[in-house]
């Protein structure tokens, strides 16, 4: 016959059983992960008075020495999560950067804090609450922030640019990432791993960017993209733009080239306007040549859309097929006819995209006072 459990006995089945659980929610994530977890259960760590929630959290360390990883999320003011970046007790800086094809972590998650102010980034979901601890937005809680900062702003100071959470963990295809762009005016932000953090580092401070200068820019690009739409819908992406190249290889190795120029563009900003930035990252070092060299240098604003895209697209060489040519031809016709745009230029100085991406700084960092 079973004798009566004692009160502490039951406590500690009741314990690990818990612990049982919650290992195998947390899978290969170590037996200390599921331990810390369920002690958070028990006895929960507040961020600003929100419980620290876990679903969030990643056991992997980024950066050579073990710098950096996520411990947990915080609910955010617009619907989204901040999530809880932790430095590592052995790393001595914030910053860590890894040249080469597989980037460890990327970037200094202060630098946004350091252009905006505290108060204008802790606005957009960056803050820095401990000298091992930053608090860093998901997608949802950045474009919530943007939604309601464009509600107050005037017209001329709205934000252009918008940010989603890809479907994939890592790296975006250039086609989608230029895609997005173009079509949609939105950037990724992902959901997990070191690539969030990079997409935040690297490319939130997009928003000062003109809204006139960046829809000049989409409207040039989106050119590409309408043309091989028109030659899909008629089967030609195989035709023979001279001997080397298929139309449709050279379409596409263009718009790799419009994702890095995009990528290029939106991290313009916390290059030429952050002085923390290392020189070895800017490739230069005086201020105005950084702002040349990472904004203005990206933006050709005098072309139109149509003189972009025949740049772009070499359709006359003499190898080009005859029904290629003559498709050509006619989507230059039909884009001419429909799109009042086609043919207009944006005149405007690289010296006017410099001022109003300053003056659009100092108004976001005036207008984080006011939206509290």
């Amino acid at each position: 016959m079973l004798g009566v459990i004692s009160a502490r006995s039951l406590a500690i089945i009741v314990f690990f059983f818990a612990l049982d659980l919650s290992a195998r929610q947390h899978g290969k994530n170590r037996f200390c992960l599921a331990l810390s977890d369920l002690l958070q259960r028990f006895d929960p760590v507040l961020i600003d008075g929100k419980p620290l929630l876990s679903e969030a959290r990643e056991s992997t360390w980024w950066g050579k020495k073990k710098s950096y990883r996520v411990i947990g999320s915080v609910a955010g003011d617009h619907g989204g999560k901040l999530r809880v970046l932790e430095r590592g007790p052995d790393a001595e800086f914030w910053m860590q950067e890894s040249k080469g094809l597989d980037d460890e972590f990327r970037g200094d998650p202060r630098w946004v804090i350091h252009v905006l102010g505290e108060d204008a980034a802790a606005r957009l979901g960056i803050r820095q609450i401990s000298n091992r601890h930053i608090l860093i937005p998901d997608a949802t809680e950045v474009q919530g922030a943007v939604d309601a900062f464009n509600r107050t702003a005037a017209p001329e100071d709205q934000i252009a640019v918008s940010f989603y959470e890809p479907k994939r963990k890592n790296h975006v295809p250039s086609y989608e990432y230029a895609r997005e762009f173009v079509v949609n005016g939105r950037l990724p932000i992902a959901k997990s791993g070191r690539e969030s953090v990079h997409d935040i580092n690297y490319h939130m401070l997009g928003v000062l960017l003109p809204p006139e200068a960046l829809n000049q820019l989409r409207k040039q690009m989106s050119v590409i993209f309408d043309f091989r739409v028109y030659l899909a819908q008629r089967k030609l992406l195989a035709k023979k733009m001279n001997r080397h190249w298929k139309i449709g290889d050279w379409i596409d190795q263009h718009i790799d080239g419009i994702a890095v120029e995009v990528d290029n563009i939106t991290n313009g900003p916390v290059m030429a306007l952050n002085p923390n930035v290392p020189a070895s990252l800017s490739g230069v070092n005086r201020y105005r040549d950084v702002f040349d060299f990472w904004i203005l240098g990206h933006f050709d604003l005098e072309k139109s859309p149509e003189q972009y895209l025949v740049n772009s697209i070499p359709i006359s060489h003499r190898d080009c097929s005859p029904e290629l040519k003559k498709v050509w031809s006619e989507f230059l016709q039909e884009k001419e006819a429909t799109d009042l745009d086609f043919k207009k230029p944006l005149d405007w100085s690289k010296e006017r995209v410099r001022e109003e991406t300053i003056r659009r700084l100092n108004v976001i960092k005036r207008g984080s006072a006011l939206s509290r």
